[in-house]
């Protein structure tokens, strides 16, 4: 009797919790949503538009006080860009072709410079790569053996039910997972679409970083980083923003912003061939 009564507390113990299986049906179905992603014939053209600020404000004009260090700021080293980018992405059978290129670039408070110095200045520190694909590569089927997930807590993005979920690798200190992205997912409940991902900066490389704010300057870098996708068409999300700051941790905790880069996509157009244009509103 002894020995029925532990194997029944035990059958018990094992039983999934309903956290357990909620979460199961989630990386379900979400993971197929990632597999029409992938699978999807892609052919979208949008504009990138991109607001920047550096704040250079702090760098050269340290002091130190005591056993502490005092940074004097002047807002004439704040600088201010912006950028308009033509982009787009091109996916058929299973190979992906992403081109950005500048049409308008503007950076205020530089002073003159000459045509080459100008051609170098218009580019975006901080770049936002495929990121129509970055579901994929946290929870679609073929990483979600990489993975270990959490479901944070049930939430609202957009008007819209959505859960929130920790993506986080297995082996994060491994070697081979250098390249591994993770952090927190927002996913709608209606239909397991990805509204937003908040990226562990950690795991992302910043391409084209030409304006650095080194650790050993600030030790208490921070960074936050994340992309919505907003705009649903046949069933697909796009990128709507992209959003990046970098700042450190100041006295009494207090936040100092060093550099935010805002990424809106905006004039999207989809195209069924290379040369028929289709126009269509999106959806909710």
């Amino acid at each position: 009797l002894f020995c029925i009564e532990s194997a029944k507390e035990l059958a018990q113990k094992r039983k999934p919790t309903k956290t357990k299986r909620i979460l199961d049906e989630i990386l379900f179905k979400v993971g197929t949503y990632c597999k029409k992603l992938e699978a999807e014939s892609l052919y979208f053209y949008c504009k990138e538009f991109v607001n920047e600020m550096n704040d250079y404000s702090i760098q050269g004009n340290q002091s130190q006080r005591g056993n502490r260090r005092v940074f004097r700021r002047r807002s004439s080293d704040i600088k201010r860009a912006q950028y308009i980018y033509s982009y787009q992405i091109i996916q058929k059978k299973g190979k992906k072709k992403e081109t950005r290129k500048l049409v308008r670039g503007s950076d205020r408070g530089r002073g003159r410079t000459t045509g080459a110095q100008r051609a170098r200045i218009n580019r975006a520190s901080v770049v936002f790569e495929r990121m129509i694909f970055g579901p994929i590569g946290i929870l679609g089927f073929d990483w979600q053996s990489m993975y270990d997930y959490r479901i944070v807590r049930e939430d609202n993005l957009f008007d819209q039910p959505v859960y929130v979920v920790d993506c986080i690798p297995k082996n994060p200190l491994n070697s081979d997972s250098n390249n591994v992205l993770f952090g927190q997912a927002w996913i709608r409940k209606s239909d397991y679409s990805v509204l937003r991902i908040d990226w562990e900066p950690k795991s992302v490389v910043l391409a084209n970083k030409k304006y650095g704010f080194s650790k050993f300057s600030f030790p208490r870098l921070r960074f936050q980083l994340y992309t919505e996708y907003k705009l649903k068409r046949s069933g697909i999300r796009y990128p709507t923003h992209g959003f990046f700051k970098e700042y450190y941790i100041g006295n009494k905790d207090r936040e100092n912003v060093l550099r935010t880069v805002s990424i809106d996509y905006k004039n999207y157009r989809f195209f069924k061939v290379e040369t028929d244009t289709e126009l269509s509103p999106p959806e909710i």
